[in-house]
């Protein structure tokens, strides 16, 4: 998880910091325990075999010391030590699988050759727009990594190191498991296994994220308690939508922007929709449809059903039009609701027919930010009191 300054509590009554593994000069908490073992932290320029892997080394830290082992380790010795008789929120977030693809030496030898992976999605007229500037950035970048010859042994190779990294966390999501089935407290455990992004791993010709591919953007979400039914659900969902989730089973009072209680049946639809935005440009997802609008120019629709390798853009197919339209006009509307929600927060009472409001008096203090969410009711009658549209 990132906060800047990386130290920032941001609410929690504690943390134990590993920041992104690519900032090797962050004296975070990791970084420490390093230190006590005559260790630290390393770019992925210093790690045997990262530039002609491109990215994919191998990490000289031994997996005892490897971070997503150091954060499994305070995960469980948390859990452990947390008082029975108190629920308790614990966020793991674990760095390791991400560029450089550098699992140690220990996790590489136990699996298969690079050859048995998966090959790639192959690229398109439609992905090759961003090939310049993909390649261009990882040259000059922080990667320091050539991809302008990226044949796909390279790209398996680099499916097997991730996948190792995956081993790793894997492990350690089984031992955090192991420690909660192991205390006696009568509470239920609610758990929530997702991530942040994918990664192309090749598809496309590219690593990385940031574009509305399924590879870099779809992600997994596995929900365990009494209240989740054993099955795999085909609903949507967002990552947002865990905020939702996480409240309503604290019992809190929930308003917030683009965030739906997840589903607890495996035939239960929440939402119908979502948008997604990156510094590239935004995207609308919307009944097995979707479009995306880049900032380079190019916009692509897929029929996610029919081609979820997305080979074949059918934005200018005249026997999708109507899909189009719907989708551009359903992602304007949701862009605009966004950007009015985005400014709630300076809202006031409504005083133009009120003589009693204290804002027709001087030095009225006007409160800001206003508490918009449990005021947006309240928000929304005023703007039709002003004569305004809604």
């Amino acid at each position: 998880m990132h906060f800047i300054p990386w130290d920032q509590e941001e609410g929690f009554s504690h943390r134990w910091i590993a920041e992104d593994k690519r900032h090797i000069h962050v004296r975070d908490d990791y970084a420490d325990y390093l230190a006590t073992q005559g260790l630290r932290k390393l770019a992925g320029t210093e790690e045997p075999g990262y530039r002609v892997g491109r990215m994919a080394s191998v990490s000289p830290i031994p997996l005892e010391h490897q971070v997503d082992v150091w954060v499994g380790d305070r995960s469980v010795e948390f859990i452990r030590d947390c008082p029975q008789d108190r629920p308790y929120f614990l966020w793991v977030a674990f760095p390791g699988p991400h560029d450089p693809y550098n699992p140690p030496l220990e996790i590489l030898n136990s699996m298969g050759p690079a050859e048995e992976f998966p090959f790639s999605i192959p690229w398109t007229v439609d992905s090759q727009t961003f090939q310049i500037g993909f390649i261009q950035a990882h040259l000059t970048g922080s990667a320091q990594a050539d991809f302008r010859e990226f044949p796909e042994l390279a790209k398996q190779t680099i499916r097997r190191h991730y996948a190792g990294l995956v081993q790793v966390i894997d492990h350690q999501v089984g031992r955090i498991l192991n420690a909660i089935e192991g205390q006696d407290a009568e509470r239920e455990t609610l758990i929530f296994f997702t991530s942040d992004h994918g990664d192309f791993l090749g598809d496309f010709d590219m690593v990385g994220k940031a574009l509305f591919y399924e590879s870099s953007s779809r992600i997994p979400l596995i929900a365990k308690g009494t209240t989740y039914q054993v099955g795999q659900s085909k609903s949507l969902v967002s990552l947002t939508d865990l905020y939702a989730t996480i409240l309503r089973h604290a019992g809190i009072k929930m308003m917030a922007q683009d965030s739906h209680a997840i589903p607890t049946t495996p035939y239960q639809h929440t939402r119908k929709n979502l948008i997604g935005a990156t510094g590239a440009g935004l995207m609308w997802y919307d009944e097995g449809w979707k479009l995306s609008r880049y900032k380079n120019g190019l916009s692509t629709l897929f029929d996610m059903e029919a081609d979820p390798l997305e080979q074949n853009n059918r934005l200018l197919d005249p026997d999708f039009t109507d899909t189009r339209n719907r989708m551009e006009a359903e992602l304007t509307k949701s862009l605009m609701e966004g950007l009015v929600q985005g400014h709630q927060e300076k809202s006031y009472p409504y005083m133009t027919l009120t003589p009693d409001h204290a804002g027709h008096h001087r030095n009225w203090q006007r409160s800001y930010p206003a508490n918009t969410w449990e005021k947006s009711d309240e928000i929304k009658a005023n703007w039709a009191k002003a004569g305004m549209p809604i």
